[in-house]
């Protein structure tokens, strides 16, 4: 954790000052405009799952918004999301709320230390890399679905006895499963 930032108050103060941040129409040290109701009550959302997951797999005992400053947990989350092959969306909405808390986290006293800034790069850096990831895996996925599709036309036609659609199907076929071996190679 970065004990230059170690904020002493209980969780939920510290919650409320961040939904305050967050919520509050005129916020001169924060970027954007305030979040509406739904959008604060998806924050605090992913803001739970994230401490409640620090909690089960990683022990931690108190809850507290400094663990967002932890860059190994925010890593540890983000890739039990995408082993768990969570809604890519999800995953999305996490970072953003991540990169929300970190920001606000600047707003603190000693804001500005420059491990906190290398943590908002650093996050930058892992929502493109997530978001090329998704790309690749969802587009393997939906390979796979027009893979599967095809196949089933192939049966059809071929129980149909009609060959030349047969072809053209095994074909497309073989196309799409050499595509589909190139995005795997693309995400090992």
């Amino acid at each position: 954790m970065n004990k230059h930032l170690a904020h002493r108050a209980p969780f939920s103060q510290q919650l409320a000052e961040y939904k305050a941040w967050c919520t509050y129409p005129i916020q001169l040290d924060r970027p954007g405009c305030a979040d509406s109701l739904s959008t604060w009550k998806s924050s605090e959302k992913h803001i739970f799952l994230f401490l409640g997951y620090n909690h089960h797999y990683h022990q931690v005992s108190v809850p507290t918004m400094q663990l967002f400053l932890s860059t190994p947990l925010v890593c540890h989350y983000v890739s039990f999301h995408i082993v768990a092959e969570h809604s890519h969306l999800t995953i999305r909405n996490f970072l953003s709320c991540a990169k929300r808390v970190l920001r606000w986290w600047q707003t603190q006293a000693g804001g500005k230390h420059p491990s906190l800034v290398k943590g908002l790069q650093w996050l930058q850096t892992l929502n493109e890399q997530v978001l090329l990831l998704l790309f690749f895996v969802s587009s393997f996925v939906v390979l796979q679905a027009v893979c599967v599709c095809v196949c089933v036309c192939v049966c059809v036609c071929v129980c149909s006895r009609v060959a030349h659609y047969a072809a053209v199907a095994h074909s497309t076929v073989t196309i799409l499963l050499e595509a589909a071996a190139t995005v795997t190679q693309h995400t090992e």
